[in-house]
């Protein structure tokens, strides 16, 4: 049983993670801010993890980890990959310059609001998960 669960913990974080890198992504390459429809993916896939995941104490350290996934992910969609795949020239200046800008979109585009209800609407859900599934699981 322990075994299983570990891979659904895996398996829930990975799909959190490739659902915020991809809404962060589109928001940031649409336009420098996320929309209402954005936010609303974001908190419901955050509130749906943290309900599934159980664990309160799991649910804080895997918020950390998405989040930091997350923008692992973005930065490297959005500086590295247009190097990597010869749209930009390879040279020290255009990797700084992507890597700047990238680093300047994401941070422009969730900076603070993100986190913060990021991070509140997981607790709550770790709260929701732990007084409904506690019992079950």
């Amino acid at each position: 049983m322990k075994n299983i669960l570990k891979s659904r913990t895996f398996l829930i974080v990975c799909s959190w993670i490739v659902i915020t890198t991809s809404t962060l992504l589109n928001a940031v390459l649409r336009g420098p801010f996320l929309q209402w429809y954005d936010y609303f993916i974001l908190i419901l896939a955050s509130l749906l993890a943290g309900a599934l995941i159980i664990d309160l104490k799991k649910v804080v350290v895997y918020t950390l980890i998405t989040l930091a996934a997350t923008y692992a992910l973005s930065l490297f969609c959005l500086s590295a990959l247009p190097i990597l795949t010869g749209k930009i020239i390879w040279a020290p200046e255009t990797i700084n310059l992507t890597l700047e800008a990238g680093i300047i979109m994401v941070v422009r585009a969730t900076f603070p609001t993100l986190w913060i209800i990021y991070f509140l609407v997981a607790l709550i859900g770790g709260f929701i998960g732990e007084s409904l599934f506690n019992d079950v699981l």
